[in-house]
């Protein structure tokens, strides 16, 4: 959820940056940031919050118009600041353990406040917009920004409820060495048990290291691999891209990913030299979003990221194209692909097949144990 958040940063940037009719796109792209902002503070990610400012600054600086795309993100960001306060300070709205008086109770609590930062944020970037028109030196926008900014900080925070109020009976049963999804985690260091699944996961891939254990398989790995007994830890992804790819279909599907990742790096590169770096800014800062969280996380498992990563690489890869190609070099083009479009025809079909061979298996295993046959379903 943190990084669907955060690749909707870039488009609503870009639509300020490059508005010059409207005046109603910069302030309503404030109050996108605003709400975007928020959402993915209340996910507690700190991956997410850490990649939000990271793909701001790449699509900012890749526009000429960097200033204005600055000011709609501080306006989004002030306008953010007394409902982000709001989740910061109640637990309720995040914990597991929360009762459902109490998440409807604090919900309503954090929509007007939301609505209150959406009308900040679209009054500071219309004030910017009327002040550009004036032709008002960057140096007092700045200066007004940062007031409004310790303006609007003494009101975010607000008393958390007692926490009898809210919390229900039930209290999770979560080892030390993970982190529970209320404000605390915002401060923690901790990796929330990724070292020992990547731990797994590479002890996976040495078992099989050409062919893996199998796609999605990493549950069985962990299974096999794992030297406690903290059933609350067990997860069906070990949080890596690598490591899950590399524990899962081995070398081969290993190389085939740094393969994609090096043709989609080599298609930015040839799209930032041929310009102009503004229209390729958007695609490189949601591209960068994806690719360093699935450092960390199960990130291209989730059809929702994967597709916009997908569409990004297909935007670079068709700025970094040459353009049409001379008369009857095409048809040669096309006849020397040929060979390399079937055999992905035939791995498609065959990738396609292969969770229904998988869910064949699992299931006459399951079968087998039922009937009391150890080694069948072994």
């Amino acid at each position: 959820m943190g990084l669907i958040t955060v690749i909707a940063v870039p488009g609503a940037l870009i639509a300020s940056m490059q508005a010059e009719r409207s005046r109603w796109i910069g302030p309503t792209a404030a109050a996108w940031i605003s709400v975007l902002v928020v959402a993915c503070f209340a996910t507690l990610s700190r991956s997410s919050l850490g990649l939000l400012v990271v793909v701001a600054a790449i699509a900012i600086g890749a526009n000429p118009r960097w200033r204005r795309g600055a000011a709609t993100a501080i306006a989004g960001i002030i306008g953010a600041i007394v409902p982000a306060g709001f989740v910061a300070s109640n637990d309720a709205l995040t914990s597991a353990t929360a009762s459902e008086a109490a998440r409807t109770s604090t919900g309503a609590g954090l929509t007007w406040r939301l609505l209150v930062g959406i009308a900040i944020a679209v009054a500071i970037m219309a004030l910017y917009d009327r002040w550009a028109a004036l032709r008002v030196g960057s140096g007092a926008v700045v200066t007004v920004l940062a007031v409004s900014l310790l303006a609007t900080g003494g009101l975010a925070l607000a008393p958390a409820p007692a926490e009898a109020e809210w919390r229900t009976p039930r209290t999770a049963d979560v080892s030390a060495s993970s982190v529970t999804n209320e404000r605390e985690r915002l401060s923690s260091g901790s990796f929330n048990n990724r070292s020992r699944w990547w731990g797994e996961a590479y002890d996976g891939w040495r078992a099989a290291p050409f062919i893996g254990a199998g796609a999605g398989g990493f549950r069985l790995v962990q299974l096999q691999e794992r030297d406690d007994n903290q059933d609350q830890l067990r997860t069906v992804e070990p949080h890596q891209a690598l490591l899950r790819t590399l524990s899962g279909t081995g070398l081969i599907g290993g190389v085939l990913l740094l393969a994609m990742l090096a043709g989609v790096a080599w298609g930015a590169v040839n799209a930032a030299r041929r310009g102009p770096w503004m229209d390729v800014g958007g695609p490189v800062a949601i591209l960068a979003a994806v690719v360093l969280q699935s450092l960390i996380d199960w990130t291209l498992a989730i059809p929702a990221l994967t597709a916009a990563a997908a569409a990004a690489a297909g935007v670079l890869l068709a700025h970094a194209a040459p353009g049409r190609a001379e008369p009857g070099q095409e048809s040669t083009a096309r006849t020397a692909l040929a060979p390399f479009a079937i055999v992905v025809a035939v791995l498609a079909m065959v990738s396609a097949v292969l969770p229904w061979a998988s869910q064949q298996a699992v299931s006459a295993s399951q079968s087998a144990l039922a009937e009391g046959d150890i080694d069948t379903a072994l």
